[in-house]
Order: C-alpha cells, then structure tokens, then sequence
C-alpha cells in the first residue's frame, strides 16, 4: 500500500467520487528504462480521505490467493524495490502516479488501479495501461549476404517505441563503436557488401545493447548473461560469461579487469581464493568472487587474445555489493502510534528469494505479512528495542541493528515510606519516595497532603518529600504526582505508609480497643447496680429472728405482703430496717430476747389475719 500517501489523500465513500478515470493506453518501452502509470479521480466531498489503493498486475491472475481478488503489485517480489509513488494535486482534483524502474521483459502486462470505498468496497479500474517492454536485436536484408550486394542492417523492436522519437543508435563492429555518421540512425547501410565488412554487429541506444549479429566470418564477441548483478555483503557470486572467435584460431590469453569508476583505468584482476576464473579457453568466460566485500563494487569486462588478434569488449557487467539495511520509521514515536520497520538493499537484488528475517533484540519475529516490511500499529513500550534483519538464504549476514524509541507518560506511579529509624514514632522523621515507570523520565515531581476534604501543594519539585515531624494522632494522606513531557500521573489516595507505621499503630490501636471495652465494662455493671438498688428501694424486704431460741440465724426472706402485719404499722417496719442497715456485723452468736428490737415484739403479738 501506498502508506506515506495516505496523510495527502482525500477514505472515499462510493458517492464520493464522481470521476475515476485510468486513461486506456499501451506504451512501449525499452529494456531497463521505467514507465509511469497514472490514475485520476475527482472528489464530491473533500472532507472524505481515502482509505487504500494499489496497482495490480491484470497478467498474474495465476499468481493470486483468489483469483478474484488482486493483489497489490508492490507486494510481489518481482518488483521489490522498483516501484516510485507519486501523488499530485489538492482539493478535489488527484492523480496518482506509480513508476516502475529498471523494466525487465516479464513486465510486459497491463495495469490497473484498485480503490477501496467505504460504502461499495472495493472497485477497479475499467480500464488500464498495457506495458510492452522490448530489447534490442539486429536485423539482416537480405537474410543471405554475399560480396558486392547491398546489405541494410536495421536494429529492431518487439514494438514501436513510445515518446522516444530522438533516440540515438550506435553502432559496433567486433566490439569497437563505428563513428560513421550514417551509423546514427536505426539502420546501418553496407553498400556494397565486401569481406572486409565480415565481422559482428550489434547496436545500443543508451545503455541497452543488442545481441551481435555474425556476418559471414571473422566475427569476434562476449556475451555477459546479465548486465547488472547486486549481492549481499559477504556472499558468493558468479559472472556468467561466454565468448566467440574466429574458427581455426586458438586462444593464448584471456583476463577479467575491474573499472571502479567511470574515469578510471581497467585494472586486471589476480586470480586467487577469492577470485577465480572458472571458465575455459574455448567458450567460457564466467568468473566467481567469493566473501564479496563492498570494495568489490565495480564494472567487470572480459577481454581475450588468440595468436592471430585480441578483442577488448567495450560493455561491461556491473557488480553491486550491498549490505542489508533495516530502518525504523519512525524512530522516536509515541506509545499508540503507527512504526514501519523495512529491510533493504542498495541495489535490486535478482535472487529467487527477497523474504526477510526480523530480529527484535536477538530474537526472531514471526513472519511478517509482507515480504520485507514490519507493521506494528498500534505500537507498544514494549515494541521498543534493537531490530535487524537477514535475507533468507543468508543469515549469516544481518544487518546492522536499528533502535526504536518508544515514549511514554508516566504510569504505575506510588509512594513509599522511610525512616532512619527502626520504626515510626511520634516526633519522628519520615521520607516519602513517589516512583513512577515513564519515558523520557520525570522533569518535574508534586506533592500534595490531603486532611479530610482539603488539599494542599507540598513545596518542593523532587522525587522524596520528608516529613520532618509524625504526628500518630492525626492520619494524613499523601500522593505525588510524576511528569514528563508526555503526560502525567498522580498515585492513589491510599495513606501513604509501610508495614513499619503499621506495626506502631496496630498495639496502639489495640491498647485503645481494650481500655474502651474495659470502661463500657465498668459503666455497664454500675448501671446494673444502680438498677438493683433501685430496685431494693421499690420493694422492701425484712429480716427476722426466729423465736427460737436454739435458732439463732437471721434470715432475709419474703416480701412485706407476706409478713403478718398489719399495713398501718409500715413506718415501723421502716424504721426498723433502717436501723438494722446500719449494724455492721449481721452475724449474731448469742442474740438473747432482751436484746431484740421492739419491732420484733410487734410482729409477734400480730395474729394472722
């Protein structure tokens, strides 16, 4: 997807759009030249922004999960890294653009563009542009040559070349460029034909030549099997090569040379361990460096000499040692954002495989929905930490590592409490500590003391708050907060304290429990014994003595209505009882008739009524 368009772009509703338009067309395009593909639309309502788009490759239906569905062209592999997005316009007017660089022949297909509308889903393009791409090849009239006829050698294309009506041909005969004016045009006139003009053609426009074509004999050539070729870093690499000469001659000498730059001198190369020649010395030309350094970048050629002549071939295969690069986009984010995290080269590499591995840390991610990109939306702090990357097939290449930052404000903040002392004590000294997890770390810290409904601001702008005096009589409750440039985050209201405060309080509270349960204790049995004597006084009681004489108990018993006296006579009663109270000792041991209070005598003499 087309994710760094997608902050420029107008989500699209289906009614949004009143024109999608993909201009119907077919170009025709030169072999590792580019090609742009354009879209156009027109937006109703431009407070709408679009959701998804991509280009697709209609030709590789085959090549899709469901063949109903198209899949974006920037997720296959074979245009890894040769894709350019484009975007311009404003308001309501938008063309979209994707360039595809460095055309290879299997490109040739035809393109269209993929929209996602959030009422209607997604739509393609009715129509599209088809892509040919063609190379070189020189082209013989007559196909028979004989000496003294005349001979028009034409360099040819699969198709007619769009937007290039001034190209500029050159020409080469056995490796050396023809500077005949004649030669600049796409055909090359030999008239007549004569021996010397046997040799090898072939023609170039830029930097794409033909194959060579053999007229009669004496034709000399190096044919390189690709022209460019990118590497990892370490690796291995072969150059296919293959030559021709003259039947009959033998060669004496063949040398690969490297031209770092394109001013410099061809330098010869010393064949040895890390540089070998694997060809022969009748048609092969291949050349093998191994633990490929990026000093090793540079243009290779191939040059030969039989006993009869030599050929310098002036085209060259260029070498492309690269590293494998990870990038972190972007770097520094805060939690809850979106990161990419993409693994690549300097240069397209031409392997079977362009999959990545994805180390966080040392430790392998799993794979990644897309070959070389990783997606975390949203990110977390954990996601933070060291990425790299390998290609598969060669692991033991990592890149080097990339860190992403992850910011965050300040979370799981508390307080604790601490004191010189081995516990807490009235008058004594306590530090409170606020500690908090955040990135970047705390610029500012406040304290606040709350006691009962009131607030208040604590001075002081660091991490410890002391208190210089503790108070157990009264509980205050403490918290900070912690800052940063991200946010903020006070602790809970909870009372700020640790298992040394609450050993101190809890005999305390205990003591407290115990001497109050002790006085509703006491409270409780005096209002019972109040309520007795209130009760005595309510309902008198009398004692009497036996008259018996060998009885000399006194006993308390029965009520003052079961006594046999007469009612009138109740203040004596009365006064008798409040007389005997005030004896002491009510033990008698020789209680003697003459002794008895005269109350006794009155009751006594009383008959029962």
């Amino acid at each position: 997807m087309f994710a760094g368009l997608l902050l420029f772009i107008p989500v699209l509703l289906a009614e949004d759009v009143a024109v999608l338009f993909c201009r119907k067309k077919s170009v025709c395009v030169l072999e590792g030249l580019s090609v742009k593909l354009s879209c156009s639309f027109t937006i109703q309502d431009t407070r709408r922004k679009l959701k998804e788009f991509y280009w697709f490759n209609n030709n590789n239906r085959k090549k899709w999960k469901d063949t109903t569905i198209p899949e974006d062209l920037s997720e296959d592999p074979e245009y890894y890294g040769r894709l350019l997005h484009g975007a311009v316009g404003g308001f309501s007017q938008y063309s979209l653009t994707t360039t595809i660089i460095n055309l290879r022949p299997s490109d040739s297909a035809e393109y269209k563009f993929r929209l996602n509308t959030q009422n209607s889903g997604w739509k393609n393009s009715e129509s599209g542009t088809t892509v040919f791409v063609t190379g070189l090849k020189v082209i013989k009239n007559p196909d028979t040559v004989k000496e003294g006829q005349k001979v028009t050698l034409t360099c040819s294309t699969m198709c007619i070349l769009s937007n290039n009506p001034n190209l500029t041909y050159i020409w080469y005969k056995n490796g050396r460029r023809l500077t005949n004016p004649k030669t600049l045009k796409t055909s090359l006139y030999l008239d007549p034909f004569s021996i010397t003009d046997s040799g090898s053609y072939s023609c170039a426009v830029n930097d794409l030549r033909s194959p060579s074509l053999c007229l009669l004999d004496n034709c000399w050539d190096v044919k390189y099997a690709k022209k460019t070729i990118c590497t990892i870093t370490g690796s291995s690499v072969d150059l296919p090569c293959t030559y021709t000469y003259p039947s009959g001659q033998t060669i004496t000498q063949t040398l690969w040379s490297k031209t770092v730059d394109a001013k410099g001198k061809p330098e010869a190369l010393e064949y040895g361990d890390s540089v070998q020649y694997r060809g022969d010395k009748k048609t092969d030309c291949t050349l093998r460096i191994t633990e490929l350094r990026e000093r090793d970048s540079a243009n290779y050629s191939f040059r030969f000499k039989t006993q009869q002549g030599s050929y310098n071939d002036p085209f060259q295969v260029t070498l492309s040692v690269t590293d494998v690069f990870v990038k972190v986009s972007p770097d520094i984010v805060i939690e809850g954002e979106k990161v990419w995290i993409s693994c690549s080269t300097s240069c397209i590499l031409k392997q079977n495989s362009t999959d990545y591995i994805f180390y966080k840390d040392k430790l392998r991610l799993p794979s990644p929905n897309r070959h070389w990109v990783l997606y975390l939306d949203p990110v977390s702090s954990e996601d933070a930490g060291s990425y790299s990357c390998v290609l598969v097939g060669l692991e033991n290449q990592p890149s080097l590592g990339a860190t992403l930052t992850v910011r965050y404000p300040p979370r799981s903040t508390t307080v604790t409490v601490s004191t010189d002392q081995n516990k807490i004590v009235e008058g004594s000294s306590v530090t409170l500590t606020c500690s908090s997890d955040a990135n970047p770390p705390m610029e500012k810290y406040t304290w606040y003391k709350r006691n009962g409904s009131k607030v208040s601001v604590l001075q002081g702008e660091t991490e410890s708050y002391t208190i210089p005096s503790v108070s157990l009589g009264y509980i205050d409750q403490y918290f900070c907060e912690a800052k940063n440039e991200i946010g903020a985050q006070n602790s809970t209201w909870d009372l700020t304290t640790d298992d040394r405060l609450v050993n101190v309080l809890t005999p305390v509270l205990c003591i407290v429990a115990v001497l109050t349960a002790g006085t509703l204790l006491v409270l409780s049995y005096y209002t019972l014994k109040q309520r007795n004597r209130g009760e005595r006084a309510d309902t008198p009681r009398v004692h009497y003595v036996s008259n018996d004489a060998s009885n000399s108990a006194v006993s308390e018993e029965e009520s003052v209505d079961t006594l046999y006296a007469h009612p009138d006579d109740y203040d004596d009663i009365q006064r008798g009882i409040d007389e005997y109270d005030d004896i002491q000792d009510d033990t008698y041991t020789a209680l003697q008739r003459d002794s008895r209070l005269s109350m006794y005598d009155s009751i006594l003499k009383r008959e029962s009524p």
